[in-house]
């Protein structure tokens, strides 16, 4: 795993090809023990985007999809499926905009507080890059595609999944 500095203080996790073979569980605690060796956990956000069945009790509270983990960092996972909308899904369908939002939303905070702030899904590609690419979008007045482009630059894995893009609308008519 190496991380990539794409952004000011934010880092994409490059697992491509070396920790996919994983559960997400796996992927967090390869995570947590890069942190502590790396950096000082107390300086580190991390922004998990993950699909919705790695949570073991989604907390509502935190908006839809988002669950708080208990670390010396702060650790947040926001639900975000590459997959098709599920309507019937237990806590909400993980495509539902607001989760979007709140992953963005989620970030844009731990940019605020932490001095790094590292982002990661499943691959390091799709979900991850995208939210990414979204919240520079909106920072700079770029569009979602311009904004990938820049990042694909620094960070060649850059693929989000094309149904991401569906969204992109929404998630400028309900950002802030």
């Amino acid at each position: 795993m190496k991380l990539v500095n794409v952004y000011k203080n934010i880092w994409l996790a490059d697992i491509t090809g070396t920790m996919s073979v994983f559960i997400n569980k796996k992927i967090e605690d390869t995570m947590n023990a890069y942190i502590e060796k790396k950096f000082d956990p107390v300086t580190v956000g991390v922004l998990t985007v993950c699909e919705d069945n790695v949570f073991e009790k989604p907390k509502k509270e935190f908006g839809t999809g988002m669950e708080v983990v208990s670390s010396q960092s702060i650790h947040i996972r926001a639900g975000l499926n590459d997959g098709p909308p599920d309507h019937n899904a237990p806590y909400g369908d993980p495509n539902d905009v607001r989760r979007y939002i709140g992953a963005i939303k989620s970030l844009e905070m731990l940019v605020g507080l932490k001095d790094t702030v590292i982002v990661h899904c499943w691959g390091g590609v799709s979900r991850s890059t995208f939210v990414v690419a979204a919240y520079i979008a909106l920072k700079e007045g770029l569009s979602i595609h311009k904004s990938v482009k820049k990042l694909r630059k620094v960070y060649p894995h850059t693929n989000p999944h094309p149904k991401h893009y569906l969204e992109w609308d929404k998630i400028k008519a309900d950002w802030r």
